[in-house]
C-alpha cells in the first residue's frame, strides 16, 4: 500500500513539475496578448501581406476571447487571409461561417460578395466545366437581390454579367459541337436556349447563324428564313451575317 501511495505521489509531482516548466516558459516568452493587441498585430501582418501570420493572430482571438468586441472582425480577417492567398475554397467556407454568426449587416454583405468573387476567380474557359461559373452567378445574383443599395453593386453586376456570358458561351460551344457532328436537333435546342436564357449575350449573331444553318439541315425552310431575317435586321454588319449571305449567294449560283 505504501509503495502504491509513493507511486501516485511521484506521478503528481511530475505533473506539477511539468506544469511549472510550462508556466516558466510562458513567462519567458511574455504574457498572453490582449485581444486588442492580437487584432492590431493581425492587421499589421495582413497589410504587410504576411497572411499566415495575420491569420494566426486572428485565430487566437477566436480561440482565447469568445466575447471579444474584435471577434467579428477577426473572423472576417481569417476569411480575407485565405482569399488573398488564393485559397478560395477555404475562403468560401470562412465567409459562409460568418453568416452563421452575423446574418445581417455589413459583414454578411461583404461575405456574400466575396463568396461570389471567390467562385469567380476559379471559373474556367468555355470548353471546360462551368460549375464554378454557375456558383459565381448564383452568389452574385443573391448579393444583388439582398443588397441592392450596396456600394459593391456595380462590381457585382459586372461580374454577374461576365458569368452569364461565360455560361452562354459554353452553351454555344456545345451547340457548335453538335452542329459539326450533324446532331442538328440537339444544336437547335441549345441555340434556342441561349436566346431565351441569355438575352444580353454579346454573340447572338453567331447563335442566329448556326440556328439558321441547323434549321436548313433539318429541312425547316420557314424557321430558317425567319432566323436569317432576324440576323440581317439585328446584326446587319456582323461577320456572320456577311458569311451567311455569301453562302446563300453561292448556293443560288
Amino acid at each position: 500500500m505504501m509503495n502504491r501511495f509513493k507511486g501516485i505521489s511521484l506521478s503528481v509531482f511530475l505533473a506539477m513539475f511539468l506544469c511549472l516548466i510550462w508556466v516558466w516558459g510562458c513567462t519567458k516568452q511574455g504574457k498572453v496578448l490582449s485581444d486588442f493587441d492580437l487584432y492590431n498585430k493581425g492587421i499589421d501582418a495582413f497589410e504587410g501581406e504576411k497572411y499566415l501570420e495575420a491569420r494566426n493572430y486572428f485565430q487566437e482571438i477566436e480561440d482565447l476571447y469568445p466575447n471579444s468586441q474584435y471577434l467579428s472582425f477577426a473572423r472576417v480577417g481569417i476569411a480575407n487571409t485565405h482569399y488573398e492567398e488564393g485559397l478560395y475554397d477555404e475562403a468560401i467556407l470562412a465567409y459562409q461561417k460568418i453568416f452563421e454568426f452575423y446574418p445581417l449587416g455589413k459583414l454578411s454583405e461583404w461575405s456574400q460578395y466575396r463568396i461570389g468573387t471567390s467562385h469567380f476567380r476559379q471559373i474556367l474557359e468555355e470548353d471546360r466545366d462551368q460549375e464554378e461559373t454557375r456558383n459565381a452567378c448564383s452568389a452574385f445574383e443573391k448579393f444583388l437581390v439582398q443588397y441592392p443599395k450596396s456600394p459593391l453593386v456595380n462590381e457585382a453586376q459586372e461580374s454577374y454579367q461576365i458569368c452569364k456570358g461565360r455560361l452562354a458561351g459554353s452553351e454555344l460551344y456545345i451547340a457548335e459541337f453538335y452542329f459539326k457532328n450533324k446532331a442538328y436537333g440537339a444544336a437547335i435546342n441549345r441555340l434556342q436556349g441561349i436566346l431565351i436564357n441569355y438575352p444580353l449575350f454579346t454573340r447572338k449573331d453567331e447563335v442566329l447563324y448556326y440556328l439558321a444553318r441547323s434549321y436548313e439541315k433539318e429541312g425547316d425552310e420557314v424557321l430558317k428564313k425567319e432566323t436569317i431575317k432576324k440576323l440581317i435586321d439585328q446584326y446587319h454588319d456582323s461577320e456572320f451575317t456577311k458569311k451567311l449571305l455569301k453562302e446563300e449567294s453561292d448556293k443560288a449560283n
